[in-house]
């Protein structure tokens, strides 16, 4: 489990004025606990942020996954290894500030599409760059569990 106060620190540093993307507080906590939000969430899960590209694709970020209500699915923050960028963008580094995608690696070898905010990657790709190299800190000290 990654400190919440950590990255939340790490993403209201990088002062990046969102349209789409909501950090979570406690009132908006409050405000919108209902039944299908405490349905998704474990107990001791806190969720850091809400990112809504569409009524068809948004995520949250907690301190333990990044969960896509849309799917129902989720992936566990302890089982990423890689976060990288599309091979467009590398091929086309001039479209790098209109970029909208991440790819994100799990250690059961599955690459998963995140969509971000234009002009926000950057940030989301340090983010989950520093959640990987905690957890191959884990690895390394013998420390990791999911």
């Amino acid at each position: 489990m990654i400190k919440t106060s950590i990255l939340r620190a790490k993403i209201e540093r990088s002062k990046i004025d969102f349209r789409d993307t909501f950090l979570w507080n406690e009132e908006q906590a409050d405000a919108n606990k209902n039944l299908i939000l405490n349905l998704l969430l474990k107990n001791g899960e806190e969720i850091i942020l809400h990112y809504i590209k569409s009524e068809e694709y948004r995520w949250f970020l907690t301190n333990e996954r990044i969960i896509f209500p849309h799917e129902t699915s989720h992936i566990f923050l302890s089982h990423l290894i890689d976060v990288g960028i599309p091979q467009e963008l590398v091929e086309n580094p001039d479209e790098k500030m209109t970029n909208n995608k991440l790819i994100l690696s799990t250690k059961e070898n599955d690459a998963h599409e995140l969509y971000v905010e234009e002009k926000t990657w950057h940030l989301f790709y340090n983010v989950f760059k520093f959640i990987v190299s905690k957890n191959r800190d884990k690895i390394t000290t013998g420390n990791g569990s999911d």
